[in-house]
């Protein structure tokens, strides 16, 4: 018996059009996965927890919102003092959206960017010992 795929039936194989073979659907909690990774790779922002559990804070953090590939983006990063917020929120709608973009393949309709001051004794993240 010979070997016989679906996609050998004439009309539907890879002789069709990419456009009427499918689409990728890449899921909202990936897209906020990749945000919070451009977010830490900012220049001048540093990754930073503070307080337990639901009370507490960690940044980069994200939240995203989708519509078929168009997203809408809130960021939240944190840069140590002494910083300049605008460069580092400037940084961080133009890393973000374009490592979204050339990721995800996402077009970024919005990126609303916080950044939030800590001191240098608050960057490092604590740990028990």
């Amino acid at each position: 018996m010979s070997d016989f795929a679906l996609s050998d039936l004439p009309g539907r194989g890879a002789e069709r059009p990419a456009a009427e073979r499918g689409e990728l659907s890449i899921d909202a909690r990936v897209i906020t996965k990749l945000a919070r990774q451009a977010g830490a790779d900012i220049d001048g922002s540093v990754r930073h927890s503070s307080g337990i559990g639901p009370l507490g804070s960690r940044y980069p953090d994200a939240s995203v919102k989708t519509i078929g590939n168009r997203v809408w983006v809130e960021l939240d990063v944190a840069g140590a003092w002494p910083c300049n917020l605008a460069e580092i929120g400037d940084r961080a709608r133009t890393d973000v959206s374009r490592r979204l973009t050339e990721l995800a393949g996402v077009h970024v309709e919005r990126l609303d960017v916080t950044v939030h001051v800590v001191t240098a004794d608050e960057k490092k993240e604590g740990r028990v010992q």
